[in-house]
């Protein structure tokens, strides 16, 4: 990894995200859930100002990226599909990244 072109931006979002544990892959395929997490924790933002409960159905509590996907539902940033849920294990497209992209870009809080 260390000889793409990547690489720094790689270690910087490594170190941030989880220094401790190897949960960033960056010749992997990157789920729906997993980026949300990583924008979550990019934002450091504060979860106590969530009001809405999760409307996922495929998004259950005990999941490990539940917060990170209820966070990012109540700022705007994901949305769910068509027939309400989210599918968290579902590789993220260029299209849903360019929209992600755009909504972070609008929310100037982030």
């Amino acid at each position: 990894v260390s000889d793409n072109w990547f690489f720094d931006t790689y270690h910087e979002l490594k170190e941030r995200v989880a220094p401790s544990e190897n949960v960033i892959h960056p010749l992997e395929k990157l789920s729906r859930a997993e980026a949300a997490f990583w924008i979550y924790t990019l934002a450091d933002d504060d979860l106590e100002t969530l009001r809405s409960p999760l409307q996922f159905p495929d998004v259950k509590s005990k999941d490990p990226y539940y917060a990170a996907i209820m966070w990012a539902q109540e700022k705007g940033i994901f949305q769910g599909y068509p027939d309400g849920t989210f599918q968290p294990s579902r590789i993220l497209l260029r299209s849903e990244a360019a929209a992600i992209i755009d909504r972070m870009r609008r929310n100037a809080k982030l």
